[in-house]
């Protein structure tokens, strides 16, 4: 008997947590926090990255108005430029075989044997590889 099918949108928040869980470490020797459940203020609107890194304290309503230091999309992505507009210098859209880093001076793809980095914040970064497996489960 095989397992019942798992819920689209409950699966992609299974695997924003298992993701965050890989940034957590890093984060936390920056003094930061990471979040699947942060609201994020573009503009008029409010967006929900599937995981946002911010150093330093959390809003208290749970809405951050301004960028977050890292916004994280789960493939395929709608609108990430959108948290490069309202200030983040970078948004990684990861995908089972790698992952693409988008900041205001473009795109660049990432293998899964290459390293997700963010401009300006050299301690800010993971191995493509462990982005990866974090969606594989």
């Amino acid at each position: 008997m095989s397992p019942p099918p798992v819920d689209p949108h409950v699966d992609a928040g299974l695997r924003a947590a298992r993701l965050a869980r890989r940034l957590l470490p890093a984060v936390a020797a920056l003094d930061g926090f990471v979040s699947t459940q942060l609201l994020v203020r573009v503009g008029a609107s409010l967006r929900r990255p599937a995981v946002s890194v911010v150093i330093g304290e959390p809003p208290v309503d749970g809405v951050l108005d301004g960028a977050p230091d890292l916004a994280v999309e789960l493939a395929p992505a709608v609108r990430p430029e959108d948290y490069l507009s309202a200030g983040a210098p970078a948004v990684w859209v990861v995908a089972a075989g790698g992952a693409t880093i988008l900041t205001r001076r473009g795109a660049r793809r990432c293998g899964p044997t290459g390293l997700l980095t963010v401009p300006g914040r050299p301690g800010l970064k993971l191995p493509a590889a462990l982005a990866c497996r974090a969606l594989a489960g």
